[in-house]
């Protein structure tokens, strides 16, 4: 469920931040086992959730956010300052989640932005808020906030086109639950099948996905520990077999001499099409073989 195009940044927080004081006043005055109903859910009835999915583990749903920082959505902001540092000037297409998911919506990231690039290649560059900790502080791990990453994912656009590509915003989404409900985080060097096209709805050879530190964000501090902004990219079928035969970096250092940024375009060709390229993951393969342990 997403907010409006034309809803500002401002409204979206802000009813973030109202729905944010009703959840903490309703766990501050109410038991984890008291029983209660929600009227949009039908005639069930619930409780109070007992435990928030937090950073690498189970941390407790806080009763109220730290009164002693000077806002009530830091690491929120924290994304924000670095993306204005890259993004000067720019108003982002933002796009937010009605129901929050610690409240019990079924989207894992509160938010996705959409920057419109034209440079090196026509681009989107999207960034997601939700998987560090954009509010209070609920791990007990002071050293990263949340899973201690952010998505991002670069994909080829018209250069005319306004229009954001959903798709990657439901691909977003759809990979933050898998972290939320298996416990099993990504990092830099991971890799994984998407068992078909990346896009359901488009013909394309990009079945796999990789992931690395997005080549511009990084890694920044945040009021809650440090966040990578870490960023997904798209591979072939064969190109998943050289990163399975080989490594995730090998490959896409490869991939970043044909594609700056490491800009995931659905339309392109595998790289192992090349017989030089092929050359060279063989022998990187070759070479790691005979390497000493």
């Amino acid at each position: 469920m997403w907010a409006t195009a034309d809803e500002t940044r401002e409204e979206i927080v802000g009813l973030y931040r109202r729905a944010a004081a009703h959840a903490d006043a309703t766990i501050e005055a109410l038991a984890l086992d008291d029983v209660g109903r929600v009227p949009w859910w039908g005639d069930e009835s619930v409780t109070l959730p007992a435990a928030h999915r937090g950073a690498r583990g189970a941390a407790p749903v806080p009763a109220c956010f730290d009164l002693s920082m000077t806002s009530d959505a830091p690491g929120w902001e924290a994304i924000d300052a670095r993306l204005d540092v890259l993004y000067p000037d720019v108003e982002p297409k933002h796009y937010g989640t009605l129901h929050r998911f610690a409240l019990g919506g079924p989207d894992p990231l509160d938010g996705i932005s959409f920057y419109p690039r034209d440079s090196p290649v026509s681009h989107w560059h999207i960034v997601s808020y939700g998987m560090s900790e954009l509010y209070a502080k609920e791990s007990d791990n002071p050293e990263e906030s949340g899973w201690g990453f952010e998505f991002t994912f670069r994909v080829t656009r018209d250069i005319e086109d306004t229009d954001p590509p959903m798709w990657a915003a439901n691909m977003l989404q759809n990979l933050a639950r898998y972290v939320y409900s298996s416990g099993n985080w990504f990092e830099s060097g991971h890799h994984m099948d998407a068992n078909g096209p990346i896009w359901q709805d488009y013909e394309t050879a990009v079945t796999a996905l990789a992931f690395v530190e997005d080549p511009e964000l990084g890694t920044i501090p945040t009021p809650h520990g440090q966040m990578q902004f870490l960023q997904v990219v798209g591979l072939t079928g064969d190109e998943y077999e050289a990163v399975q035969q080989w490594t995730t970096e090998g490959v896409l250092g490869l991939l970043a001499e044909r594609a700056p940024l490491l800009v995931t375009d659905l339309d392109r060709p595998s790289l192992t099409d090349d017989a030089a390229v092929r050359a060279v993951i063989e022998a990187g393969r070759a070479h790691d073989d005979i390497s000493p342990a």
